[in-house]
């Protein structure tokens, strides 16, 4: 697929996606200035009404991992998210989704815990996976400093962040940590040797992200990709996914990573697992960064109410 034909397929007022050129992740410059490349993030107009502050915590092989707290106004406990940020396994950091960790806060009227898990290639697999669990059971011992409830937690995040947190919840139901109620996947990798129609169309274009750079992403967090397929590392090469939480998931058409997010939704429904799936035409990879159009706000209604529901449900229990 060439622009033109990605600019035609995009929905009115997102055309701008495709002048967006990828990056290439082939080298540690291109790492450099991938990490460099910023977006004009607005201020969330309920920012002022969470409480933000930040905390150190114990990480993978005993380092040091800041998570980012956002705590609404309530007073009665809440299910937690801890949420993992995108960037293909080599770029992020906590300010890449504040915007969209103070909507579901202040949306959801839920805590948010954001982590700042290290970045392959200097940490590859299984740091930033290691980061994240151990954020999860942070928040599982000190929800309550942050109105928190500690047996009600939601794990989620985006395209790498996503898988990160698909592997978490892997992690968790294997280890017994028996805390997680639900994961949000937004545009999931879950095949890291993904060989299928949207890596095909997408693999030059993609509005800033495309199959090539998805490939190299595996490769930096997996450098043993091609000889071994590390336990917890890739979400489909996992033998059985029954056991695991509810799950929400966010696919988008112009996407490379579509197909094989569609057909984890199918490998989890199979093994009993209720999911939430929503597709999104005309959308491209990156539409989360699209906060001032009606797609992001379209999403965040159907997120923020799956979250609702896991609160409503917690309060029923009560």
């Amino acid at each position: 697929m060439n622009v033109e034909a990605f600019r035609s397929r995009l929905l009115p007022g997102l055309e701008f996606f495709a002048d967006i050129s990828p990056i290439s992740l082939d080298t540690r410059e291109g790492i450099a200035k991938y990490r460099s490349g910023k977006f004009d993030i607005p201020a969330h107009p309920f920012e002022d009404k969470v409480h933000i502050f930040e905390c150190r915590i114990l990480g993978y092989q005993q380092a040091m991992v800041t998570v980012r707290i956002y705590q609404p106004g309530r007073v009665k406990l809440a299910p937690v998210v801890v949420w993992c940020h995108g960037g293909a396994f080599v770029s992020g950091d906590l300010e890449a989704e504040h915007f969209h960790c103070v909507n579901m806060a202040a949306g959801a009227d839920v805590a948010v815990v954001a982590v700042d898990y290290r970045l392959a290639p200097e940490h590859p697999y299984p740091a930033g996976l290691e980061d994240c669990y151990a954020a999860l059971l942070w928040t599982a011992e000190n929800a309550y400093m942050f109105a928190g409830d500690p047996d009600r937690l939601i794990i989620g995040g985006t395209c790498a962040g996503a898988t990160l947190a698909a592997c978490a919840a892997i992690m968790a139901r294997d280890r017994g940590f028996n805390k997680l109620v639900k994961q949000i996947l937004i545009m999931p990798a879950t095949d890291a040797q993904a060989d299928n129609a949207s890596m095909k169309d997408f693999c030059a274009v993609s509005g800033g992200f495309n199959a090539l750079q998805v490939q190299m992403a595996w490769r930096h967090y997996l450098p043993d990709l091609y000889r071994e397929h590390p336990l917890y590392a890739i979400p489909c090469t996992t033998a059985s996914l029954r056991g695991l939480p509810d799950a929400f998931v966010v696919t988008a058409e112009l996407d490379p990573l579509r197909d094989e997010g569609e057909e984890y939704v199918g490998r989890l429904r199979h093994s009993g697992i209720d999911v939430e799936h929503y597709h999104y035409d005309g959308a491209p990879h990156l539409f989360m960064i699209a906060y001032e159009y009606d797609i992001y706000w379209k999403f965040s209604c159907v997120l923020l109410r799956a979250i609702r529901n896991v609160k409503k449900q917690v309060n029923g229990n009560q």
